[in-house]
């Protein structure tokens, strides 16, 4: 196992997210009394833009300088939107049941069209892909390289992807399974169908969540 590539991706995923948190610290405080409550809104989105940026530079260097040599082969076949609905299927059974149980946010068409248009380019557009460069290409490709087993791989990513996705202020045991199983089925989708589906099942799944997002928000009004 090459310890010195797996500390390489800890560092710039470390380094990732400090930045981008900085960049949010920065544009959440020191412009908070300049913009309207309408421009603020959109602060996320520039952060993840930013984000997305940092990204895609890291993962030119990783790719350039430490991954020369493919030693995986995706095996992508015909099966990629079966697989995907697969996927969906954890976040239909969260999703539904938040709803049912009266813990799930609401977006009102009317009255929150400015976040509705924010979570569609953070959620739905920059967060899938730069999450699964991350998760998905860099750190997949590494674990890959250090010939470790896939399952241990898999368990590794989705543990990962659990804890950057959990509200340190507000511990949720269900969430943290459903983010673990969800991991776990991104990682499947990446392994069999490759990067691009992983990007389209993880955008998907976010799309999923806003549609019931909505549906908690408009539900009276139908």
């Amino acid at each position: 196992m090459d310890i010195k590539k797996i500390l390489l991706v800890i560092f710039l995923s470390i380094l990732n997210y400090a930045i981008t948190f900085s960049l949010g610290y920065f544009f959440s405080y020191l412009l908070y009394d300049r913009l309207s409550e309408t421009a603020f809104i959109y602060i996320l989105s520039i952060v993840y833009f930013f984000n997305l940026l940092i990204v895609l530079a890291e993962w030119w260097i990783i790719k350039k300088y430490f991954l020369k040599e493919q030693e995986f082969t995706n095996k992508i076949n015909s099966r990629a939107i079966g697989n995907i609905l697969i996927v969906l299927i954890p976040t239909f059974l969260f999703a539904g049941y938040k709803l049912f149980t009266g813990n799930l946010l609401s977006f009102n068409i009317n009255t929150d069209f400015d976040k509705i248009i924010n979570h569609i380019i953070v959620y739905i557009l920059l967060m899938p892909v730069i999450e699964q460069i991350i998760y998905g290409d860099i750190l997949f490709k590494i674990l890959i390289k250090t010939k470790i087993k896939i399952a241990l791989v898999a368990t590794i990513i989705s543990f990962l992807y659990m804890l950057t996705s959990m509200d340190p202020y507000k511990i949720d045991l269900m969430y943290l399974v459903y983010t673990f199983i969800v991991g776990m089925g991104l990682f499947f989708v990446r392994l069999k169908n490759g990067l691009f589906f992983s990007i389209v099942a993880h955008s998907l799944i976010n799309l999923v969540i806003l549609f019931f997002y909505l549906i908690n928000g408009n539900v009276s009004h139908l």
